[in-house]
């Protein structure tokens, strides 16, 4: 009899490890642990001044940062340091966006590359990982213009 009752605890031990790690699994996001990418993007946007240059539901909250804040990124993330679009954007304009997008299960975090949009600018912000262009002022940026006719002026976001 005194076979069986180990046996029949090691079936519960068996039992109860596994739905403890069922429980680990199914912990809401923001208690997972946060890489050291995500801890260096959050302390970026921590420590640089807010900038909202549009209205743009799409992106909850956005800072200005420079190339120079770029490099306390893991060593994995080194193509965006070197990237020549975002350097460009930067030198053009003074300024990069780092934005925080919040969804129902994730953050993201975007590279925000200023930039007027036109076919040829969004097929080299796209080559160089920028698909996506939010505009400056609320317009469809297939048509490449605002309303009055000029310039759409906005940004190319690339996922980090």
């Amino acid at each position: 009899a005194g076979g069986e009752t180990s046996v029949e605890g090691e079936r519960f031990a068996v039992q109860k490890e596994a739905s403890s790690v069922e429980k680990r699994q199914e912990l809401p996001l923001h208690r997972k642990p946060k890489s050291a990418l995500m801890k260096r993007l959050e302390k970026l946007m921590r420590t640089n001044p807010s900038y909202t240059p549009c209205g743009n539901s799409r992106v909850n909250y956005s800072v200005r940062i420079t190339p120079e804040d770029l490099h306390c990124l893991p060593k994995e993330s080194k193509e965006y340091t070197e990237n020549s679009y975002l350097l460009h954007g930067y030198y053009r304009y003074r300024h990069v966006l780092l934005g925080r997008r919040t969804g129902k299960e994730k953050v993201e975090y975007v590279l925000m590359v200023p930039g007027v949009y036109n076919g040829k600018e969004a097929g080299l912000a796209k080559l160089f990982g920028f698909p996506e262009f939010l505009p400056v002022i609320k317009t469809k940026p297939e048509t490449g213009s605002a309303a009055s006719g000029e310039a759409l002026f906005g940004y190319f976001c690339g996922k980090i």
